[in-house]
């Protein structure tokens, strides 16, 4: 069927929702020092097709004070998501669903903005990520501009983004928040992003949850909020697991 969806039609479908191959080493430069680098690609194995370094892909040092990269990389806001979502990579990913990964959403009818940019692996970054203190940890990044032109030219002007975490997380219990803000989502009519997020293990068990809140600086002034809870349960090799989202 092409064109529009239609009604009462059946259709079979092949998806290759998370196929990747990567290349990454690293070298000791002494003084407890190590030059990192990495390149990870996606690949559509049912499509043919794929694009190389299309994953997060870098160039950076790591030592006791924590690492510095340059690069693709996720955005820290889209860490924290990642951290809890329990169908990650397949066609029920949180971010499919809660907004991060729709390129526009509408409130009563009218197109509003688009949020993908603080939710995503962001290209041209700079960042920062903190060593682990007995569970606390927190990472931080700045992009000259978010989505790549896919050629040499100079990234646009006024299409800065930053974003930024801290998290928890020791033993069964885990929690983070995210913030981003940026002139790229002033751009979009977005003023700042935040989410926050938590997961908890016990037995067999997990339980997750997740809220999202964009604010809106558009003409509309309507805040778009999202909230995720979910669990799992591990039964030998079987794991059963169910979310709810509004």
């Amino acid at each position: 069927v092409t064109g529009a969806e239609v009604r009462g039609t059946n259709d079979l479908q092949f998806s290759s929702n998370a196929s990747r191959i990567g290349f990454k080493g690293a070298e000791d430069l002494g003084g407890g020092l190590t030059a990192i680098w990495q390149i990870e690609s996606g690949l559509n194995l049912d499509e043919q097709n794929g694009s190389f370094a299309s994953r997060n892909s870098f160039v950076g040092l790591k030592g006791g004070w924590g690492t510095a990269l340059i690069g693709n990389h996720d955005t820290p806001f889209k860490l924290v998501g990642r951290a809890v979502d329990l169908f990650g990579d397949t066609v029920a990913d949180s971010r499919n669903l809660m907004g991060g990964n729709i390129s526009s959403f509408k409130i009563d009818g009218i197109n509003d903005v688009s949020f993908g940019t603080s939710d995503m692996r962001a290209d041209n970054v700079i960042a920062y990520i903190s060593p682990n203190w007995t569970g606390f940890s927190f990472a931080a990044a700045y992009s000259t501009d978010p989505v790549s032109s896919a050629d040499s030219k100079p990234d646009q002007t006024d299409m800065t983004v930053y974003s930024l975490n801290a998290t928890y997380s020791n033993g069964p219990f885990f929690a983070g928040v995210g913030y981003s803000d940026g002139d790229a989502l002033e751009s979009m009519g977005q003023d700042t992003n935040w989410r926050l997020a938590g997961g908890y293990t016990f037995g067999g068990f997990k339980i997750v949850g997740q809220y999202d809140m964009y604010e809106d600086d558009s003409a509309l002034g309507e805040d778009y909020t999202a909230w995720m809870i979910g669990g799992s349960y591990t039964m030998g090799a079987f794991v059963f697991k169910a979310n709810y989202i509004e």
